[in-house]
Protein backbone atom coordinates (compact mmCIF):
# COMPACT_ATOMS: atom_id res chain seq x y z
CA UNK A 1 0.00 0.00 0.00
CA UNK A 2 1.22 3.52 -0.79
CA UNK A 3 1.72 5.81 2.22
CA UNK A 4 -0.05 9.19 2.22
CA UNK A 5 1.84 11.94 0.44
CA UNK A 6 2.34 14.89 2.81
CA UNK A 7 4.28 16.80 0.11
CA UNK A 8 2.45 16.42 -3.22
CA UNK A 9 4.12 19.59 -4.54
CA UNK A 10 7.56 17.95 -4.18
CA UNK A 11 6.79 14.63 -5.84
CA UNK A 12 8.07 15.46 -9.33
CA UNK A 13 10.63 18.19 -8.54
CA UNK A 14 13.90 17.87 -10.42
CA UNK A 15 15.79 17.39 -7.15
CA UNK A 16 15.77 14.85 -4.35
CA UNK A 17 13.60 15.76 -1.33
CA UNK A 18 13.90 13.67 1.83
CA UNK A 19 12.01 14.45 5.05
CA UNK A 20 12.55 12.88 8.47
CA UNK A 21 10.92 13.31 11.86
CA UNK A 22 12.67 14.28 15.10
CA UNK A 23 13.88 10.70 15.58
CA UNK A 24 15.57 10.68 12.16
CA UNK A 25 12.95 8.33 10.70
CA UNK A 26 12.31 9.09 7.02
CA UNK A 27 8.65 10.02 6.64
CA UNK A 28 8.77 11.21 3.02
CA UNK A 29 10.88 10.83 -0.11
CA UNK A 30 9.96 12.20 -3.49
CA UNK A 31 10.50 10.17 -6.68
CA UNK A 32 14.04 11.49 -7.22
CA UNK A 33 15.09 10.74 -3.63
CA UNK A 34 13.83 7.15 -3.97
CA UNK A 35 15.70 6.79 -7.28
CA UNK A 36 18.97 8.03 -5.75
CA UNK A 37 18.77 6.56 -2.23
CA UNK A 38 16.36 3.65 -2.57
CA UNK A 39 13.08 3.59 -0.67
CA UNK A 40 14.12 4.18 2.95
CA UNK A 41 10.78 5.48 4.24
CA UNK A 42 10.10 4.22 7.75
CA UNK A 43 13.81 3.72 8.50
CA UNK A 44 16.19 5.90 10.49
CA UNK A 45 18.65 7.87 8.41
CA UNK A 46 21.02 8.36 11.37
CA UNK A 47 22.83 4.97 11.17
CA UNK A 48 23.47 5.59 7.45
CA UNK A 49 25.78 8.50 8.29
CA UNK A 50 29.26 8.75 9.78
CA UNK A 51 29.80 10.09 13.31
CA UNK A 52 30.41 13.69 12.22
CA UNK A 53 27.24 13.74 10.12
CA UNK A 54 25.25 12.14 12.96
CA UNK A 55 26.38 15.00 15.24
CA UNK A 56 25.24 17.57 12.68
CA UNK A 57 21.85 15.86 12.30
CA UNK A 58 21.36 15.73 16.08
CA UNK A 59 22.40 19.37 16.47
CA UNK A 60 19.98 20.50 13.76
CA UNK A 61 17.13 18.48 15.27
CA UNK A 62 17.91 19.88 18.71
CA UNK A 63 18.73 23.51 17.99
CA UNK A 64 17.35 24.22 14.52
CA UNK A 65 19.29 25.89 11.76
CA UNK A 66 20.61 24.62 8.45
CA UNK A 67 23.53 22.74 6.95
CA UNK A 68 24.45 23.67 3.37
CA UNK A 69 27.34 22.28 1.32
CA UNK A 70 28.33 20.94 -2.09
CA UNK A 71 29.59 17.47 -2.96
CA UNK A 72 30.75 15.57 -5.99
CA UNK A 73 29.69 11.95 -6.25
CA UNK A 74 30.29 9.73 -9.29
CA UNK A 75 31.19 12.82 -11.31
CA UNK A 76 27.96 14.66 -10.45
CA UNK A 77 28.15 17.90 -8.47
CA UNK A 78 25.36 18.52 -5.97
CA UNK A 79 24.21 21.26 -3.65
CA UNK A 80 22.84 19.78 -0.41
CA UNK A 81 20.53 21.99 1.65
CA UNK A 82 19.37 20.57 4.98
CA UNK A 83 17.09 22.52 7.31
CA UNK A 84 14.56 21.83 10.03
CA UNK A 85 10.84 22.02 9.49
CA UNK A 86 8.54 23.16 12.27
CA UNK A 87 5.14 22.00 13.37
CA UNK A 88 2.75 24.91 13.71
CA UNK A 89 -0.54 25.45 15.42
CA UNK A 90 -2.17 23.55 12.58
CA UNK A 91 -0.42 21.93 9.63
CA UNK A 92 -2.53 20.05 7.10
CA UNK A 93 -1.27 16.50 6.78
CA UNK A 94 -2.65 13.18 5.72
CA UNK A 95 -3.31 10.61 8.41
CA UNK A 96 -5.81 10.51 11.24
CA UNK A 97 -7.15 7.64 13.23
CA UNK A 98 -10.80 6.60 13.25
CA UNK A 99 -11.29 8.67 16.42
CA UNK A 100 -9.92 11.78 14.58
CA UNK A 101 -6.70 11.78 16.67
CA UNK A 102 -3.81 13.34 14.76
CA UNK A 103 -0.80 11.11 14.18
CA UNK A 104 2.82 12.23 14.31
CA UNK A 105 4.61 11.98 10.93
CA UNK A 106 6.13 8.62 11.92
CA UNK A 107 2.76 7.33 13.09
CA UNK A 108 1.25 8.53 9.80
CA UNK A 109 3.76 6.46 7.87
CA UNK A 110 3.14 3.37 10.02
CA UNK A 111 -0.63 3.81 9.79
CA UNK A 112 -0.48 4.32 6.04
CA UNK A 113 1.45 1.14 5.51
CA UNK A 114 -0.84 -0.81 7.85
CA UNK A 115 -4.35 0.25 6.88
CA UNK A 116 -6.05 2.04 4.02
CA UNK A 117 -8.84 3.23 6.32
CA UNK A 118 -6.78 5.73 8.31
CA UNK A 119 -6.31 8.46 5.68
CA UNK A 120 -7.91 11.84 5.96
CA UNK A 121 -6.92 15.48 6.18
CA UNK A 122 -6.11 16.59 9.70
CA UNK A 123 -3.87 18.93 11.66
CA UNK A 124 -0.89 18.26 13.87
CA UNK A 125 -1.10 20.39 16.99
CA UNK A 126 2.05 22.01 18.30
CA UNK A 127 3.82 20.12 21.03
CA UNK A 128 3.76 16.72 19.34
CA UNK A 129 7.40 16.75 18.26
CA UNK A 130 9.45 14.02 19.90
CA UNK A 131 12.88 14.60 21.44
CA UNK A 132 15.91 13.34 19.55
CA UNK A 133 17.62 10.28 20.95
CA UNK A 134 20.93 11.28 22.45
CA UNK A 135 20.08 14.97 22.77
CA UNK A 136 19.75 16.08 26.37
CA UNK A 137 17.94 19.40 26.00
CA UNK A 138 16.43 21.38 23.19
CA UNK A 139 18.39 24.42 22.09
CA UNK A 140 17.18 28.01 21.90
CA UNK A 141 15.61 27.60 18.45
CA UNK A 142 13.87 24.30 19.15
CA UNK A 143 10.54 26.02 19.76
CA UNK A 144 9.60 29.55 18.94
CA UNK A 145 6.13 31.08 19.11
CA UNK A 146 6.29 32.05 15.45
CA UNK A 147 7.49 28.68 14.21
CA UNK A 148 6.38 25.99 16.66
CA UNK A 149 8.47 23.02 17.72
CA UNK A 150 10.92 21.33 15.39
CA UNK A 151 9.15 18.57 13.48
CA UNK A 152 12.22 17.10 11.77
CA UNK A 153 14.63 17.73 8.91
CA UNK A 154 14.17 18.22 5.19
CA UNK A 155 17.01 17.74 2.73
CA UNK A 156 17.02 19.09 -0.81
CA UNK A 157 19.70 17.66 -3.10
CA UNK A 158 20.15 19.60 -6.35
CA UNK A 159 22.43 18.59 -9.21
CA UNK A 160 24.52 21.62 -10.16
CA UNK A 161 26.67 22.33 -13.23
CA UNK A 162 30.48 22.50 -13.11
CA UNK A 163 30.31 26.21 -13.93
CA UNK A 164 27.49 28.14 -12.35
CA UNK A 165 26.77 31.86 -12.67
CA UNK A 166 26.66 33.96 -9.52
CA UNK A 167 24.70 37.22 -9.54
CA UNK A 168 24.78 40.04 -7.04
CA UNK A 169 21.44 41.79 -6.77
CA UNK A 170 20.08 44.77 -4.89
Amino acid sequence: MTPPNPCPWAERLDCAVTVCDTQGVVVYQNVRSREVNGDVRGRSLIPCHNGRSQQIIRRLLSEGGKNVYTIQKRGVRKLIYQTVWHTGEEIPVSGVGPDRTAFSPTEQFRAATASADTHDVCAIRSGQANPVAGVEAAGPNAHTPSRGPIGGLVEFSFEIPEEMPHYIRG
